[in-house]
């Protein structure tokens, strides 16, 4: 039995989470606002948004007033530069294969940790593969890539999230990226 908190006298907007064009396809008919985990796959079809948009089944019952609302998910790390970025994506690299591999959920390891790390081929492969999901680099690289889908998917909203092992690393990352939107 799970209890969700802080307890709220309004329930909170209602959207779908996913990862496939199926679960976009399903929020379309139920008149649910979308949002596609980027973060998990970045395989997204071009035309995903759009095919939500036309199997949309227009609902009074959501907060969206009836209209298709279409948000992603993505991964970022933004540093003062394209190194900084890099090295402090490391950290998230070898969570990435803890996480595949540890059943418990590993904690996030240090850069350094990362960097010392002896990757196997396939761990490495999986590395690579992995970094299409994330959006790395200086504010205005990473500015410059989020507007851009933006526009390409003509989305409502961005969900943001940053994985660092340093916590003031983190938070400098949302101030950069901050900053550079607006």
């Amino acid at each position: 039995h799970a209890v969700a908190t802080p307890f709220v006298d309004e329930a909170p907007e209602l959207w779908m989470l996913g990862s496939s064009p199926d679960s976009a396809n399903l929020a379309g008919l139920m008149g649910l606002p979308y949002s596609y985990a980027y973060f998990i796959n970045a395989n997204m079809p071009d035309d995903l948004f759009d095919r939500y948009r036309l199997q949309f089944e227009k609902s009074e019952a959501f907060a969206s007033g009836g209209l298709p609302l279409a948000s992603l998910g993505v991964f970022v790390i933004c540093a003062d530069t394209e190194e900084e970025a890099i090295r402090l994506s490391k950290s998230r690299d070898l969570w990435y294969i803890k996480f595949a591999t540890e059943p418990k959920g590993p904690q996030i390891p240090t850069v350094e940790e990362a960097e010392t790390f002896a990757y196997t081929r396939e761990q490495a492969a999986f590395v690579r593969s992995n970094r299409q999901q994330m959006i790395v680099g200086t504010p205005e690289q990473v500015s410059q890539r989020l507007h851009s889908m933006v526009d390409r998917y003509q989305l409502d909203e961005l969900v943001v999230v940053t994985i660092t092992h340093n916590f003031a690393a983190r938070c400098r990352s949302y101030q950069l990226l901050a900053e550079a939107w607006f």
